[in-house]
């Protein structure tokens, strides 16, 4: 089983297909690289990781690390800082690939991460929190079980090779805010672990500075794969009709966290491809097996599948011969479980 999340981005196969969000074909995504090592630190915040790089370690937050560096604020008020540069000037995104603890059992925790960005003369452009879970990111597993991992580490020891070291991999996710006004050169932005908070630290590997563009018109003579002879279906739980709101992309569906391992909850299954935790947290509103009305009426399984045939379908019609030049795919959400052709 593959998952794909296509979140307006260009997805091409066979024949063209176009996308609602993505820039044409040949250009650039400008994108700025900002690594929190070579940022401003403050209050407490350290760096994590040998300064030679020389860090591999598995389930170290350096050796996970870009660099083999990262940043670790651990007390409320640590932070740190990066001035934008004059390249990256017009960027109106940030993505932020961060760290936080695991639940000690598993299964993630929540915590805060507030950012502000102030312009050359320290006058405030914005100022939020970002709420960060790491119920997506943290896996574990011996190296000799090849791809069986789980996130939850009694049953990496239950159902993984005896005797072999359970190690955590997987440590880090992203977050990405889509921001009203452009970033000049000379603006300051800041991460900072908040006083409420209930990770015991955050750890920001890097930051990126992305200048995403107007969505794309759709072009004359494409079949949009929203259109009723197709039917697939946008999903937006937070409501806003955005494509980028702020939210943790993985917190979009628990489907999403896809470890490969036995499915604990149905070993006789002997299936390898399922997930080995279905979690039942009341926050996980889009459950794998329960219909959704933001879902259209369809559980995420149901809706990944549903979308799957409607680009299936889409790309079908495109290439009969018939009125059609390529599939188009609007702006929006669109969950995809299977393996497209590409020829």
């Amino acid at each position: 089983m593959r998952l794909y999340h296509v979140a307006a981005a260009a997805l091409l196969v066979a024949l063209s297909v176009r996308s609602g969000a993505s820039t044409p074909a040949g250009s650039t995504w400008q994108v700025g690289i900002y690594e929190s090592e070579l940022a401003v630190l403050g209050g407490g915040a350290s760096v994590v990781g040998a300064p030679d790089a020389s860090d591999r370690a598995v389930g170290d937050l350096g050796g996970e690390a870009s660099g083999r560096q990262a940043v670790i604020l651990t007390n409320s008020g640590d932070s740190l800082s990066f001035v934008v540069q004059p390249a990256d000037a017009g960027a109106n995104a940030v993505v932020i690939r961060f760290s936080i603890p695991d639940a000690p059992n598993g299964g993630g925790q929540s915590g805060m991460l507030g950012l502000s960005i102030t312009d050359s003369g320290g006058g405030a452009v914005l100022a939020t929190t970002l709420n960060l879970t790491s119920r997506y990111a943290w896996l574990y597993g011996g190296v000799l079980d090849n791809v069986k991992l789980y996130n939850v580490p009694a049953n990496a020891i239950t159902y993984g090779i005896s005797g072999e070291p359970i190690l955590p991999t997987h440590l880090y996710d992203e977050i990405q805010i889509k921001l009203n006004v452009p970033l000049q050169a000379g603006y300051t932005l800041t991460l900072t672990k908040t006083a409420t908070n209930a990770a015991s630290s955050i750890t920001i590997d890097f930051i990126e500075l992305e200048a995403v563009p107007p969505p794309l018109p759709e072009p004359a003579g494409f079949l949009s794969i929203t259109d009723p002879s197709c039917g697939a279906i946008a999903l937006d739980t937070n409501g806003t009709g955005l494509v980028f709101d702020g939210s943790d992309d993985s917190a979009y569906g628990s489907m999403f966290n896809a470890v490969i391992g036995i499915n604990p909850h149905n070993v006789a299954s002997g299936q390898t491809m399922e997930k080995d935790y279905y979690s039942t947290a009341p926050q996980d509103v889009l459950q794998d097996d329960m219909p959704n009305s933001v879902a259209g009426g369809l559980s995420m399984f149901q809706l990944a599948d549903h979308n799957f045939q409607s680009l299936s379908t889409c790309i079908a019609l495109a290439a009969s011969g018939g009125a059609y030049s390529g599939v188009w795919i609007p702006p929006g959400r669109f969950y995809v479980r299977g393996l497209l052709p590409l020829s």
